[in-house]
């Protein structure tokens, strides 16, 4: 699993080049920058192995939402947070 993907769903924080977990009132360090690229601590590696790596689905390609009569349906601006423009593919 890529070093930052494993920083992520540690869920710490990267600051001044370190990547820090906190753990009660402790603060751990589990990776940090050495020479140019981000590697993991020791601490790091072994919290990485209670990460289980989740099997991400192929993204789907988008579809254009259609009316029942075959036109091409508009995105309904009274739903700012929705976009009834386009489907998620799947369907």
């Amino acid at each position: 699993m890529d070093v930052f993907k494993i920083i992520e769903a540690l869920g710490a924080e990267i600051a001044c080049n370190r990547a820090v977990v906190r753990v009660g009132d402790t603060r751990v360090v589990v990776a940090k920058v050495m020479g140019d690229t981000m590697q993991l601590t020791t601490e790091g590696e072994e919290m990485a192995k209670s990460i289980e790596e989740v099997p991400q689905k192929a993204p789907t390609k988008r579809k254009r939402a259609r009316n029942d009569d075959g036109t091409l349906k508009g995105d309904d601006p009274s739903t700012p947070d929705v976009n009834e423009a386009w489907t998620d593919g799947d369907s």
